[in-house]
């Protein structure tokens, strides 16, 4: 079982053994903790992030904390959308972030749908990283900004819903797998990349709109492993930029004037 079937199973049984829905999406019994589990998860998603303008630093910074493939040139790109792809009912557009890391795993799906979990000791053990807050608990921060993330990466097809759902009494914490992939987010897939889709809650667009519009190039200079950055905001080209790295010739070569100069085999960013 690979990929689109993997990711379906997988949010299945999490709805199945943690939260105890059957295939309709009804549960049997209602726990009498949900209501404080319920608050617990909406605290804690308020209070991770409760200024937006520490919201788009924070998926560059989780970006650049990433584990990739071999050979892979890390890249981050953030598009602000007039519409929701998803549809979902008052939101102001969307914000779609694409990411070439490492793709989801069925442990990152668990950590997201827990309260106080993260996959960050495992990865870094592995020496990776992991996307959105080490898949767990700094996820929660997407919900100061939208009401409805959803994810595709790896197979993984599934969103969110802050509102409580009328089965459980809970939010937050429950997957509901997305049959149809939107058509925004259908060519990053193509190109394996990790999608967060975050429709965006009335009066959020313009503060978000404002910070992606102040990412400066010069940011990547402080990156080390992101080396494409692009940001575009309804249909315009923000930022666009890329840190390639040079031989520059050593002291003393051919052609080379005076002066001082990295020696043979260093390199600068261009």
């Amino acid at each position: 079982m690979q990929g689109r079937e993997l990711g379906s199973a997988v949010i299945a049984q999490i709805r199945r053994e943690k939260f105890w829905l059957d295939r309709e999406g009804e549960v049997g019994a209602r726990n009498p903790l949900i209501d404080d589990l319920q608050a617990s998860v909406q605290h804690l998603s308020e209070g991770l992030y409760s200024k937006e303008t520490h919201f788009v630093l924070e998926l560059i910074q989780n970006a650049e904390d990433n584990a990739y493939t071999d050979g892979v040139t890390p890249s981050l790109s953030m598009e602000l959308l007039d519409v929701d792809p998803l549809g979902t009912p008052g939101a102001e557009g969307a914000l779609v972030i694409s990411n070439n890391e490492r793709g989801f795993r069925p442990t990152d799906v668990q950590a997201l749908c827990s309260v106080g979990a993260s996959t960050k000791k495992a990865r870094k053990q592995e020496g990776s990283g992991a996307f959105i807050g080490d898949k767990g608990i700094g996820f929660k921060s997407v919900f100061v900004v939208s009401a409805r993330p959803a994810i595709f990466s790896n197979g993984f097809h599934f969103c969110f819903n802050e509102a409580p759902e009328a089965s459980t009494g809970l939010g937050y914490i429950v997957p509901t797998s997305i049959e149809r992939v939107p058509a925004a987010v259908e060519a990053h897939l193509a190109a394996d990349h990790t999608v967060i889709l975050l429709p965006l809650k009335p009066g959020k667009r313009a503060k978000v709109e404002r910070e992606l519009a102040s990412i400066a190039p010069e940011t990547l200079l402080f990156l080390n492993k992101i080396a494409q950055l692009r940001v575009v905001v309804n249909g315009r080209v923000l930022t666009e930029v890329e840190r390639r790295v040079a031989p520059v010739r050593a002291l003393g070569a051919p052609g080379a004037e005076g002066g001082d100069h990295l020696g043979e085999g260093d390199a600068c960013a261009v």
